[in-house]
């Protein structure tokens, strides 16, 4: 080795391979020594670098990405041509002008404020308006009235300027039979009939009613001085629509024409029963045959003298001995020529009856007849209507299958009875305490048929002080709320099952 280094060293040619090795004597290499780089020069290994693509085949070329589009806009129309013309929208009726029928007022809104404050409370547009309802010569007294208390009821006012609109007035609670369902018949209880005078008592309500029931819980026709106290009414507040409810016994060819004569009342005829035998059991009489014959008569003269404003309906208190005769019942009605029927069961009556009188335990039997009297009403013609819609499981009324009856416009609902009455009643809503005032034998009043809730005794108090006395307001502060008075609790009315 000492020898090859010394070669090595003394030797001045080099010869150098094709591969950058060291050759010595034109020998096969020995060792493949890397050369030294001259100084200043970069190292002998050289950068690694990818081999350069063939000049005929082009680079990749990259995704063509289009350029960002900017978002279209239409040009701005030129000032001279006007935008689109909008939908034609009528213009909004000025302050000074509500709509005549405004859209219906949301349920349970009541406002506790005086007719001297309603000024202030909603637009001054309806103050002014109530004003002109009140001195516009071109309306009468009734419908001056009228249109007022529906204005109030709409505000729910707890203190009214309206009198009220459906007034009862006693005349007298004798009777000359004896129903077993009566609800004021008692074995010691001593029952009279009202003088002239004493009715004269009673009437300070009627100064602006479009409906009077004249009438007690007894039989009209059998007070003595009804002809002068019919007189009177008729007389006194003329356009006032009366309402009788008797059991036909008494019903003469005298008051067939006096009732015909006046022309604007409703008669009811309370007959309940189809037959001799059932009217005898259910009524206590035996003058089935007279009064169906009395109610033949007055139809008679009632269609040849065309007084079609007279409105005559029957009515039937469903109760056990009775309802299997319901559907026959409609057919004689048919044969009448009566189209409405009036039909009532037990749950407005005293609790004392329910027990041997009431339906509650003949759910199917009683569902049966219903529907049976049902299909015959609807087959001819005939309205079968009850006093209330009880959620019953035996009488569900489909109102589809009713009949349209042609009555006069005021035996219709109140809220329809003008043209411009502000609102209808939503179910669940309920306007007796704004339009009721029914005045007992005893001079106690109260505000519906079904509450027992004394609202004053107009023998003992005016009738001011007991139509915007704090009884009357109270009903009218909480009728219509979540938590109306006790005894409005289970009315069907409230239950939202019928509209008053």
């Amino acid at each position: 080795m000492a020898e090859l280094k010394r070669q090595y060293e003394q030797t001045a040619g080099k010869e150098e391979n094709s591969q950058g090795n060291i050759e010595i004597g034109g020998s096969s290499p020995i060792y493949p020594i890397p050369r030294a780089a001259p100084t200043g020069r970069p190292p002998v290994t050289p950068p690694i670098r990818l081999p350069a693509a063939p000049p005929a085949s082009p680079p990749a070329t990259p995704p063509v990405r289009p350029p960002v589009t900017p978002p279209i806009r239409l040009p701005a129309a030129p000032p001279a041509s006007p935008p689109a013309t909008p939908p034609i929208r009528l213009p909004a009726a000025p302050p000074a002008s509500p709509p005549a029928t405004p859209p219906m007022r949301p349920p349970f809104r009541a406002l506790s404020v005086t007719p001297d404050q309603l000024g202030e409370t909603v637009p001054k547009l309806h103050r002014t308006d109530l004003a002109g309802v009140l001195h516009d010569s071109h309306l009468s007294k009734l419908k001056q009235n009228h249109r007022l208390n529906m204005r109030e009821q709409y505000y729910q006012l707890e203190v009214l300027e309206s009198l009220p609109l459906h007034v009862a007035v006693p005349t007298g609670d004798r009777c000359n039979i004896g129903c077993v369902f009566c609800t004021d018949r008692g074995p010691n209880t001593p029952y009279t009939d009202l003088n002239y005078d004493q009715f004269l008592e009673f009437t300070k309500p009627l100064e602006g009613a479009t409906l009077v029931q004249l009438y007690g819980w007894g039989e009209p026709f059998i007070n003595k001085e009804y002809d002068r106290m019919f007189d009177h009414v008729i007389e006194r507040y003329p356009g006032i629509r009366i309402y009788i409810s008797t059991n036909g016994v008494l019903l003469t060819d005298h008051w067939i024409d006096k009732l015909l004569s006046y022309g604007k009342c409703l008669i009811n005829v309370s007959v309940n029963a189809a037959t001799e035998r059932t009217y005898a059991e259910v009524m206590q009489s035996t003058q089935f045959k007279r009064v169906i014959d009395n109610i033949q008569r007055l139809m008679k003269a009632r269609k040849e003298r065309e007084v079609h404003d007279l409105v005559v309906t029957l009515s039937f208190v469903a109760v056990k001995q009775n309802v299997h005769e319901l559907p026959r019942f409609v057919e004689l009605c048919g044969e009448l020529n009566v189209n409405q029927i009036i039909l009532q069961d037990m749950r407005l009556l005293e609790d004392h009856h329910r027990t041997d009188l009431f339906l509650g335990d003949s759910d199917s039997m009683a569902r049966q007849y219903f529907e049976k009297a049902m299909d015959i009403a609807q087959s001819l013609g005939i309205y079968l209507d009850s006093f209330a819609h009880y959620p019953t499981k035996y009488f569900v009324q489909d109102r589809s299958k009713s009949t349209h009856l042609d009555l006069p416009r005021d035996c219709h609902a109140v809220w329809e009875q003008d043209d411009e009455t502000l609102f209808y009643p939503q179910p669940g809503e309920c306007y007796e305490p704004y339009m009721t005032f029914l005045v007992s034998q005893d001079g106690s009043v109260t505000t519906c048929c079904r509450s027992k809730e004394i609202m004053g005794n107009i023998r003992e108090s005016s009738f001011e002080d007991i139509w915007n006395g704090e009884k009357y307001r109270e009903y009218r502060r909480t009728i219509n709320t979540f938590r109306p008075p006790l005894h409005c609790r289970e009315c069907p009315v409230k239950a939202g099952g019928d509209v008053r």
